[in-house]
């Protein structure tokens, strides 16, 4: 097969197509489905919809010990393209122990590459982990500031924490 212009210009169209009905599938909750599309597709992700075949891998009826490993290596590409649910998602894998043995380290890792991205979650996460010292050194005074910028994107779970730190002097 020839690369020409037309049939680049046609595989890419295939693909969006394909892609918009993964989208479609994943939605309404045909994960099966859904997983067949993005696999087939995986070159071409997007960060989106790395995170979104992650999702699908393990949230089907039934999924293996290679389909974890999948979502974990399609939740560290998206990351490292900068998509902060990623992150976070990543975060919440290795801090729960469900998925992945628990690995504080690389739980704190990839929420504070959330918080330097300003994600909202991320910051509010990091921060409330910096103002109780868990899994990190405490840090009250940068606790705070990334908890304000948490809230101040609107992120209601910081505005709490901010009054029970302020009511109890821990700020």
């Amino acid at each position: 097969m020839s690369f020409t212009l037309t049939n680049v210009y046609a595989q890419n169209r295939d693909a969006a197509k394909d892609l918009k009905e993964a989208d479609r599938l994943y939605k309404n909750k045909d994960y099966y489905s859904a997983i067949v599309l993005y696999k087939f597709h995986s070159s071409v992700l997007k960060p989106e919809e790395r995170f979104i075949y992650a999702y699908c891998l393990v949230h089907k009826s039934s999924y293996t010990q290679d389909d974890v490993t999948e979502s974990i290596n399609q939740l560290k590409m998206a990351s490292s393209r900068g998509y902060t649910p990623a992150m976070v998602a990543l975060y919440d894998t290795y801090i729960a122990n469900k998925l992945v043995p628990q690995d504080r380290s690389q739980a704190v890792t990839y929420i504070s590459r959330a918080a330097d991205y300003e994600d909202s979650v991320g910051l509010f996460i990091y921060g409330s982990l910096l103002n109780a010292g868990d899994y990190i050194s405490r840090d009250t005074v940068k606790a705070y500031r990334l908890l304000v910028k948490s809230a101040e994107q609107k992120y209601y779970n910081a505005l709490y924490t901010l009054g029970y730190m302020h009511y109890t002097g821990s700020k």
